[in-house]
């Protein structure tokens, strides 16, 4: 990750995605998102946030076979 750029926080990550900051949470842990620590925050450039909310995404759990 680039150290130049904004960074943004947890909620405000979420703020942009439209999603709830365990959601954002959830994607880091999923690694769909990468975020820096800097001592308990979780900070995200914002630059990928944005890119990252233009990605189409599926609601809901997937259907069975």
């Amino acid at each position: 990750m680039a150290i130049d750029g904004k960074f943004l926080t947890t909620e405000e990550a979420a703020a942009i995605l439209g999603v709830t900051v365990g959601r954002v949470r959830q994607f880091v842990q999923d690694k769909r998102l990468t975020s820096r620590r800097v001592g308990t925050m979780l900070l995200f450039e914002e630059q990928q946030v944005k890119q990252f909310a233009k990605k189409p995404r599926v609601n809901g759990r997937p259907k069975g076979t």
